[in-house]
């Protein structure tokens, strides 16, 4: 047996040698195993072959042979191992050193890897360069442990096989020779997306899928895009979603389709300032602005100062839509026009003559005479009799001795204002004298019975001066504006308590006070005065407000705010600011400029008179038209010769016949059809269920086709179903294909 063994195994696909395969045949000299598929040698394959001479393994695919393996090859004299990918690393060291010794190896097996070994020589490279740095390739590990590439799948086990280098043991629903063959192809449930997996041998392989709504395809890796047939409007961009899609609106739209045009000025978002108009446009909005103010949301303050008419260096102090002059001392008039007037030296009466709070003395017919700021008089300016009210709660308060039980109070105000409390006393019965709406109200509460009231018939909200007077005599109130007729309470039950120790409050009330107050009610102003209180008597005595106790911040001397507009009514908007509503004819930040009304002497016959710009048109009462307005319609003989062959004859407001057409025509006399075309309405569609009713969750675009196509009938050519959420009366709900149309054309009629 051992001499008829071949030695010449080339070319014969082995793959594998054994340990101890040559033990038997010690007397073999030559062994050649050249391209074969060897990819490992174990230590003990080459036992025993103490005579071989020549071991040839050349064009294999060996990348390491371990150290020993050649310990029995004691006659060897040539090995070949060319082409071969040795992997020359620490562990090949000893195979250096061990063909340089003998030099068994002709110079022909070279190295493979790692990198910087790639393409040397196994015979001539130096022996040191045979280093073991980093990781081993798994492939070139697993050459020889087939296990360490984990071939098993599915957490197969692995052991090595002598033939077929390694077996695996699957687990349970799994076969073939690396587990990845499913016995039941769900198990590894190939549907994605939430798919259902059914068994099938209808199909390749071997299952099918029950996709979840918004997915497609064999295994529903598919998301269609939905974005394909989408409602998006006004050049929205569209985003696909999962059975469904978002529309992204552009500027100035909103709404799930982006259909809706956004009301930039709806209080919660409108962005003028300073009460501005907003006006709404097709692509935003703009701010129309008050006079004083400008800029694109009228956030700016003009600079009135900037061509102001001060004179003689006074200072310029910008308000809204006007300005004030502070002038130097002894100058005076609204641009500080007047100059100081001639004060005699020495001799002058006013070198003895002193006048209070600021006032200027003059001489007029050789007497000394205090000019008077705003808000001061007396012969030596010393009483304070006129004050502004600006503040939020400003008030002034007068000591209770000054009130009796038979009294008479008077005082002037002028507002533009249209509620506030002019008067408060507050005591067991407590007693009000209120703006409300512009007119005068009397309350009084005798906390017994319910608060008894009575208005003035006329207004004081237009900015001018008008007297008020409130007198209480023999148990009666009465009420007196501008010296008209008396209101009166009636008789009361008691007198009212007056005399109790409380104080007096004009203008408005302290918030911190534990002040007794009437009772509530749904119209009870809740702001104190912004105006001017003028001249207050009580009793015919004319009170001083500097002999009061300090008054509460916001009251200002004076009422100088209110007599600068020249032909107009002032409104105070600010501290030190206000504003002027001209009188017709009048214009300019102060009404000091006349202008021309277009309507005086317009010719609209049975209309209202509107100037636009430097002309009008006139707006025409019902039954009549034309632009003058003096032709009385008559629309039964205005359509009488005017056909509309598809619609309906009206008058307008001119007295001119129109055609209102029905739907699918146009044209002035509806005579032409409009062309074949869809028109995109939203609704609910509705379904019966049984005895429920079911109704889509939201409104679907349905496409309706109008207009004409000859003898032909304009009907739906293209269509597509889509999927819909049905909401059902009885709780339930369910997915159902709803056909929609996409696109209208001519077609026979059915």
């Amino acid at each position: 047996f051992r001499f008829a063994f071949p030695s010449d195994l080339s070319n014969n696909s082995i793959s594998v040698l054994t340990n101890y395969t040559f033990s038997n045949m010690s007397h073999l000299s030559t062994l050649i195993l050249s391209y074969n598929r060897l990819r490992c040698i174990p230590v003990y394959a080459f036992s025993g072959l103490q005579s071989l001479r020549v071991l040839t393994l050349h064009g294999n695919d060996i990348s390491s042979i371990p150290e020993g393996s050649f310990n029995d090859l004691t006659s060897l004299s040539h090995l070949a191992l060319g082409t071969n990918p040795l992997h020359c690393d620490c562990s090949l060291r000893w195979l250096s050193e061990w063909v340089k010794a003998g030099y068994k190896e002709p110079g022909i097996a070279r190295c493979s890897s790692p990198e910087p070994m790639a393409d040397r020589l196994l015979l001539t490279t130096p022996t040191h360069r045979f280093q073991c740095k980093g990781p081993v390739d798994i492939n070139i590990v697993a050459k020889c442990n087939a296990c360490l590439s984990s071939p098993c799948k599915n957490n197969g086990t692995c052991s090595q096989d002598p033939v077929e280098l390694y077996r695996c043991a699957c687990p349970y629903g799994y076969k073939g020779k690396d587990c990845s063959m499913p016995i039941n192809t769900c198990i590894q449930n190939p549907c994605q997306r939430g798919g259902t997996c059914h068994l099938s041998e209808t199909h390749k392989d071997g299952f099918s899928c029950s996709c979840p709504l918004g997915f497609e395809g064999q295994r529903c890796e598919v998301n269609p895009d939905d974005c394909e047939d989408n409602d998006c409007e006004n050049n929205a961009t569209c985003v696909d979603g999962i059975n469904n899609y978002v529309c992204v609106c552009p500027p100035n739209y909103t709404g799930e389709l982006c259909d809706e045009v956004i009301d930039h000025c709806l209080p919660e978002v409108n962005l003028c300032q300073h009460e501005a108009k907003c006006i709404s446009l097709d692509k935003g909005f703009r701010c129309e602005c008050v006079p004083g103010y400008s800029g694109k949301f009228c956030e700016m303050d003009n600079n009135d100062c900037v061509a102001h008419k001060c004179r003689h260096g006074a200072q310029c102090v910008d308000a809204v839509n006007g300005y004030t002059c502070t002038c130097p001392q002894g100058f005076s008039g609204l641009f500080c026009e007047h100059p100081p007037p001639m004060v005699l030296l020495q001799t002058s009466p006013c070198d003895q003559y002193e006048c209070q709070n600021g006032a200027q003395c003059i001489v007029v017919q050789q007497e000394p005479t205090c000019r008077c700021p705003p808000g001061f008089a007396g012969p030596r300016c010393e009483k304070l009799i006129t004050v502004n009210f600006v503040g939020k709660d400003s008030y002034v308060e007068l000591a209770s001795a000054k009130v009796r039980p038979q009294a008479n109070i008077s005082l002037q105000v002028a507002t533009d204002k249209d509620n506030g409390i002019l008067l408060y006393k507050g005591d067991n019965d407590p007693l009000a004298l209120e703006l409300y709406q512009g007119h005068v109200r009397l309350v009084y509460d005798s906390l017994s019975s319910p608060p008894t009231t009575v208005y003035s018939v006329e207004t004081v909200n237009d900015g001018q001066f008008h007297s008020v007077e409130l007198v209480m005599l023999n148990q009666t109130l009465n009420l007196v504006v501008d010296k008209g007729v008396p209101k009166s309470l009636g008789k009361l039950q008691k007198q009212p308590a007056m005399s109790i120790n409380s104080p007096l409050y004009l203008g408005g009330i302290p918030t911190s006070t534990g002040l007794s107050a009437l009772r509530q009610g749904g119209d009870r102003p809740l702001g104190g005065f912004h105006g001017c209180i003028h001249e207050v008597r009580i009793n015919n005595e004319l009170q001083d407000f500097k002999a009061l106790p300090p008054q509460s911040l916001g009251v200002s001397p004076g009422c100088k705010s209110c007599s600068v507009c020249k032909h107009g009514l002032c409104r105070a908007v600010e501290k030190d600011s206000v504003v002027c509503e001209c009188h017709p004819g009048w214009a300019g930040p102060l009404c000091d400029q006349e202008t021309w009304d277009p309507c005086l002497g317009h010719s609209c016959s049975h209309g209202k008179c509107v100037a636009t710009g430097t002309s009008y048109t006139c707006v025409c009462a019902e039954g009549y038209g034309g632009a003058l307005c003096d032709h009385k319609n008559d629309s039964a003989n205005a359509c009488a010769a005017f056909k509309c062959h598809h619609g309906q004859c009206h008058v307008s407001d001119r007295g001119e016949p129109y055609c209102l057409c029905q739907p699918g025509f146009s044209g002035e006399h509806c005579e032409q059809e409009n062309s074949c075309l869809g028109e995109v309405v939203r609704e609910v569609i509705r379904r019966q269920k049984g005895y429920a009713s079911c109704t889509t969750a939201s409104k679907v675009p349905i496409m309706e086709c109008r207009g004409g196509c000859g003898p032909q009938c304009c009907q739906p050519i293209r269509s597509k179903r889509r999927k819909y959420v049905f909401q059902c009366t009885d709780g339930s709900s369910s997915v159902e294909e709803v056909e929609r149309h996409l696109e209208c054309g001519c077609r026979p009629c059915s």
